[in-house]
């Protein structure tokens, strides 16, 4: 994203599109992304614990609750749709980085640098698995009580 410094978690993908022309002068045919879809989609990955884990790190990292009329919220908007059509409903998100990655972070230039991006994008895959496997543990069953 042009405008991110950190990373930007986005919660929140609406079935609708942006009336504007898009990069290449082209309109939507609709103000839709699908006919009959849901109103609204949200995240199924884990936002909370990435934005803890990547603060942890002292990366930046904010929450969005809007992703937009554009392509990020098409992307996260159809992923979502289609995972929620799958049978074991794998989970989906979208995830902004800065679109220019400095080499080092400072006061003078805050948005991430190389290292920090490829930092924050492990403890993003870190995080989003764990809780994954977290998800596939069975509760252990309380030991059956012997009759004598």
């Amino acid at each position: 994203s042009a405008e991110a410094d950190g990373f930007v978690l986005e919660r929140v993908a609406v079935n609708a599109c942006c009336a504007s022309a898009d990069a290449s002068g082209c309109f939507p045919e609709r103000e839709d992304l699908l006919p009959g879809g849901q109103g609204r989609r949200i995240s199924t990955l884990p936002l909370v614990r990435i934005a803890r884990a990547l603060r942890r790190s002292a990366l930046p990292v904010t929450i969005s609750e809007n992703a937009g009329r554009y392509l990020c919220n098409a992307a996260l908007y159809h992923g979502l749709d289609h995972a929620a059509a799958m049978p074991k409903r794998p989970r989906c998100g979208f995830i902004h980085i800065p679109a220019h990655l400095s080499e080092e972070r400072s006061a003078a230039r805050p948005c991430l640098s190389h290292g920090e991006a490829l930092t924050g994008a492990t403890i993003i895959l870190q995080t989003c698995l764990a809780a994954a496997a977290k998800s596939f543990e069975r509760p252990k069953r309380p030991a059956r009580e012997q009759h004598t």
